[in-house]
């Protein structure tokens, strides 16, 4: 199945209020929207605002890069 076809299929299990970040993402048109969508997903989509803030995959290379983060610059390890 063309790698299309995958992300269509799963853009349609995602809750619409993600799908067109997910879109998005897929199709090359933002880092930041595939860091969130990434995020999401790992977050099974649901109560993702709480479950990414308490995130403790401390070894994901996006954890820095994570949503709903207060400081991101302090966290990504800027001066």
């Amino acid at each position: 199945m063309p790698n299309k076809e995958k992300a269509l299929q799963k853009a349609a299990k995602i809750p619409n209020k993600y799908r067109g970040q997910y879109r998005s993402a897929m199709a090359g048109n933002s880092r930041t929207d595939a860091i969130n969508s990434f995020c999401r997903e790992c977050m099974g989509w649901k109560d993702v605002a709480a479950g990414i803030k308490s995130c403790t995959a401390i070894t994901c290379p996006l954890y820095p890069y994570r949503p709903y983060q207060k400081n991101k610059t302090k966290q990504r390890g800027s001066k």
